[in-house]
Parts: C-alpha cells; structure tokens; sequence
C-alpha cells in the first residue's frame, strides 16, 4: 500500500487510516498476519505524544498495537546499489535516524535496505539526470522471506511449531552454561517450557498441557523438567561444548544429532559467495568430519547452547571481534537449526550472544554478513536485559530479532553489617556521651574504642589516618558509590577524634548506600513483597525529568538538607538532632515505609486518602 506515513492536516488519509480500512476486517480483527514497512520516522510517536505538546496516549490507543501483527522494517537507501554494496555501515548516518532508530519506537522488526537510488537517463529532456529507487533483488527476497515466516507463526498449532531455545555459554565449559546478565537463565529456560506447554506446544511425554504436570516428581508446572538444576542436569548428561569430559567415540552418541560432511557442504555451498570466501579465508576449507550438535529435544523444543566464535584462542578476545569470522561448526549449527531441525523460530535467551557482533555491515546487513548468512529468514526472538539498549539494539539490527526486556535484578541498599554495624554504634554511643568535652572519662574511653576499630578494621587509608592513597576506588552503582574519603592526602595519626567520627560516618553513610543486587531476574517472576519495595525504592533513587526522586520529596518533607545529605553525611544538625547520615537513613526506612503501604494499596491511593485529599482544609 502507498500512503503518507502520518497525518499533516485533517481528513488526510494516512498510514492510520490505511491500516484500518485495508489491514483489519469488518470486525475490528487483522486481515493480515504481517506488515513490511519502508517508512522513514516512527508511526506512533505523535499518537503517543512524543512530539512534545500533547499528552502521552494510552499505549493501547496506537493503531499499530491495535493492529497486533509484526512489523518488519525495510530501508529505501538514497545510496546507489554499488555503494551499498561496497559500504562497511550498510545504511548512511541519517538513515540510520529516520529509517531504522526511529522505526524501532514502534517495535518494529529491523532488517535492511530493499532498494538503492541509481541516475537514470534525462528520457524526459528536463536537462537533469533523475534518480530513482531501483530493488536490490536478493534483499527484497529476504525480508519477504522473512515476513512470510513471522506471519506463518499465526497459522502453524502450536503442537506443531518447532522452537529452538539457544543458551550462551561463554566462556565454553559446562559452568558457563546460561551465562545471561542479570538473568537466572536455567529458571528463565523452565518457566518457558512451563509456559510453552501450558499453550499447547509439544514437549514430549515429560509435559502434561494445560493440565499441569501430574506425578510425584515434584514438578511446579506442566513443562518436562523441574527446575534450573535439572535442566543443567539434562544440558550436560549430553553433549556439550566443554570437551573435557567427552571421549571422542562417545560424541555422536551424546549429540541430538550430527551433521555429515556432505550434508554441510550442500549448506554452505546455498550460501552467499562472499560470506564463504570469508570463512574459508579464516579457517580452511570444511573439515572431513561429522559437526555435532549439543543440546536436549523435550518433543518440537531443543533447548541447547551456542558455540564458540572461535577454538584454541583466548574466547575473551574473540568475544567480541568484529573481524573474527563464524568457524564452520558455528556454521554448521545454525544450518542444522534451520534445514535439519527446521525451526520455527529461535528464542537467543539472555543477554548476550555472539551472533549479532559477528562480521558484516553494521546496520543493514546483505546477505555477506555473517549474521544474515547464519539466522537467515528465522524469526528471533531475543529476551535482553531492559538497562543495556545500547547492545540490544546491537541484536536487532544485526540479528532481526524482536527484543523482549526482561527487568534487571532487585537491587537495594546495602546497609551495614557484623564489625561495621559495630562500629556504628561505637560512633553513635561517643556523639550521645557528648564527645571529649562532657564526661571527660566516657568520652575518651569511647575514642579509644573507636581508633582501635578503625585499626582493627584495616580502615586508615579510607578515613585518611595512615597509609598511602593512589586512587579513589571504582564502584559501580546509580550513584557515584564509594568512600569519600580515599581520594586525598593522609593526615596521619593527629586526626582529632571527633573529626575521625565525622569521617566515620561518611564512610559508613557511604557504605550503607551502596546498591547491590538480591540474586539475579527469572523471566516470568517479578519482584514481590518485600523484594518489589526494595526494588522500586532502588529505582526511585534519582530524579527523572519534571519531577523529584523519592528520597529527594521524603527528605523535603522531614525538614533534610537534601544536597548537605548527600555531600556532607558525617556533619551533625542541631536542629534534626541527628548527623546527616543517619538522616539518610531515616529518609530511606521512611521512602520503604511509603512504598510498602502503595504495595498493600495495589499502587492505588486508598479511597478514604483520597477523599481525604480533596475536602478543603481549614484555614
């Protein structure tokens, strides 16, 4: 269909208006399973109020989320054919902007360019050679292809769709099986199969549908394993990629199946000339020997690990090369999943693998690209952790694949604990006996105390007492964490102790807000009780744009220098009767306390507070 994207004065017709009189039925429902897109910009953003001076609609309100089929965005390059063929980036920087970030707004499945601009003769006189758009013939058949196999996914039962689950397993041995950031990727792997059975995906005799799983085997869900245990249990009672404890005559045996050399060599020959050339360039010719394949079926579902870039060679270093070519049992692999196993679709679970940074063009592959050469037309779906859209979008751009954020792991505030809560109480007890000054007797055996904790605990350099200071140390956080203390001069022993104390308490302050992690996310479990209040409370910590961060309001509303809080922790207020630090931690107990009441409420203001809220107070 050929329209104008989006509306520029009222009663146009454009891409809203096509969709709903083209793409959907009478009923409301879509009319079609799929839709390629060459529009520049996104379609949505005005309608979700992106363009700055209206109001955000409900997500539910953008046509295309009505329309609820796969979008899979084309690229019209103002290059010539020749160019884009010979270009590393693939897509020049506007079109970068335009045609594929702004698009990805929209949710859409990136691919690449379809056509390239070319002069044409002046046929018409006008004293100008015209440009014109001109199909680049092998990408055309590829997002074709791959629209027909995203929209197919409607059609096929799902007792009868074949879904390959790759693991990462980086680096390559049995404990690295499921490395995914942020993610319990072994429990993540479970609860899909739980839900893949509950919808009528065949599992194999170990699942039970929709039913549940039956039996005495302890099984929470309907899928064929019991846990993350079980299923690196499975993972490594077979083939895997850790060599070590396979002998070579049992590999065949231990495989879900094996690829002949003639098998390969008929797939790697369908593959495009130049992405060949590259991989013999690097490893050789194929080997004359079977490729295994890891992993274990449970019925249509392999669940299995990817392989490594490269063998014999650091993998840190290969991890990541942009140069490094696919050896031929990488290549291999991604044949057997496409023409052997004959997927459906491919779940990469995790954040991240090694397919989206192999080489080719950067954005825009063509069919030379490793990437494109390896996933080809197979629908990817790619769960990624939702704070790393850098490298996220690294997967859709370069492995088509269609991102589901999965949240990162619960964080909260790190607290003190053993010795140091000691400490704690030690400078706490010295500030309530009132120093050297009052209780002359109480306040120097207290200071004693304190120095001897502070070389108990190895803690001189961070406090400035002794030692030698060559960098403030780099810990990694919302917020600049870390001692503030061990970025200067060391005074030596002549600190006076209430200026230790001070010093202290900073360090501790510092200390106790520290974020640090509670485990890892599990797809398919959020945060709840008391793990979801220390999770938003952590999220709340900082500002967003138009409005306080939590801890900013509740400070505000218990009368604490916000900013003096934040930079001047071991100073003590007369007014608040407290040093800032303990303020903080007032602030925070009282921002956990607020959150844990929304929790109860359902995120929802009580009825009686609400009407509370709007009766008129009594002057």
């Amino acid at each position: 269909m050929f329209c104008n994207p989006v509306s520029d004065e009222p009663g146009q017709e454009d891409a809203r208006w096509t969709a709903e009189r083209y793409f959907t039925d009478d009923a409301g429902e879509p009319a079609v399973d799929a839709v390629l897109s060459s529009f520049m910009f996104s379609l949505s953003m005005s309608e979700r109020g992106r363009d700055g001076d209206e109001a955000a609609a409900d997500p539910e309100d953008v046509f295309l989320d009505e329309l609820g089929v796969p979008v899979i965005q084309t690229v019209t390059t103002m290059r010539s054919r020749s160019r884009y063929a010979a270009s590393d980036t693939g897509v020049m920087g506007f079109e970068l902007a335009l045609s594929v970030a702004l698009p990805e707004f929209d949710g859409n499945v990136i691919t690449h360019p379809i056509s390239g601009k070319e002069r044409t003769d002046d046929a018409a006189g006008i004293g100008s050679a015209p440009k014109q758009h001109f199909p680049i013939d092998d990408r055309v058949d590829h997002a074709a292809r791959l629209a027909v196999n995203w929209a197919r996914l409607r059609h096929v039962p799902n007792e009868e769709k074949r879904v390959a689950v790759v693991l990462h397993n980086y680096p390559p041995s049995d404990d690295g099986i499921g490395t995914a950031f942020g993610l319990d990727s072994p429990e993540s792997t479970v609860n899909l199969l739980d839900e893949l059975a509950a919808r009528g995906y065949d599992l194999g005799p170990g699942a039970t549908g929709p039913g549940g799983r039956s039996g005495t085997d302890g099984g929470a869900g309907p899928g064929p394993v019991d846990d993350g245990q079980a299923l690196i249990d499975a993972l490594t009672s077979q083939l895997t990629l850790d060599d070590r404890w396979v002998a070579p005559e049992d590999v065949a045996e231990r495989s879900v199946d094996t690829v002949s050399p003639d098998r390969y060599a008929e797939w790697f020959g369908d593959a495009a000339e130049g992405f060949r050339e590259a991989v013999v360039e690097e490893w050789g010719d194929p080997p004359d020997r079977p490729f295994a394949i890891p992993g274990v079926e449970f019925g249509n579902v392999l669940v299995t690990v990817q392989p490594p870039r490269g063998f014999g060679m650091d993998p840190e270093k290969v991890y990541h090369d942009s140069d490094l070519q696919p050896p031929h049992d990488y290549v291999a692999f991604y044949g057997w999943l496409r023409n052997a196993f004959d997927a459906d679709a491919v779940v990469h679970l995790g954040t991240h693998g090694s397919l989206e940074w192999l080489p080719g063009k950067t954005v825009g592959l063509d069919a030379d690209a490793a990437p494109d050469a390896l996933v080809g037309d197979l629908p990817n779906v790619y769960p990624y952790i939702v704070n790393n859209p850098g490298e996220g979008t690294q997967a859709k751009r370069r492995s088509y694949a269609a991102v589901v954020d999965y949240l990162t792991p619960v964080m909260r505030r790190a607290g003190t604990y053993d010795e140091l809560a000691e400490l704690e109480d030690l400078v706490r007890r010295y500030r309530e006996a009132g120093g050297t000054e009052a209780r002359t007797d109480e306040g120097e055996r207290l200071a004693d105390r304190v120095r001897e904790a502070v070389d108990d605990l190895d803690l001189a350099v961070e406090l400035g007492v002794a030692g030698e200071i060559d960098e403030r140390v780099d810990v990694r956080g919302p917020d600049a964490a870390g001692s503030t203390l061990a970025d200067g001069t060391v005074e030596g022993d002549d600190v006076a102790v209430d200026e230790l104390v001070e010093r202290i308490h900073t360090y501790l302050t510092d200390v106790k807000d520290t974020q640090i992690r509670l485990g890892l996310h599990t797809l398919g479990e959020p945060p709840a009780d008391d793990r979801l209040v220390a999770y938003l409370v952590a999220l709340t910590r900082l500002e967003n744009p138009g409005g306080p961060s939590l801890r900013e309001a509740v400070a505000g509303v218990l009368g604490v220098d916000y900013e003096r809080m934040l930079d001047d922790p071991g100073a003590y207020d007369e007014t608040l009767g407290m040093t800032y630090g303990e303020a903080a931690d007032a602030v925070y107990e009282t921002s956990r306390e607020l959150v844990r009441t929304l929790a109860e409420h359902g995120f929802d203001v009580p009825e009686s507070e609400a009407e509370a809220a709007l009766t008129p107070r009594p002057r």
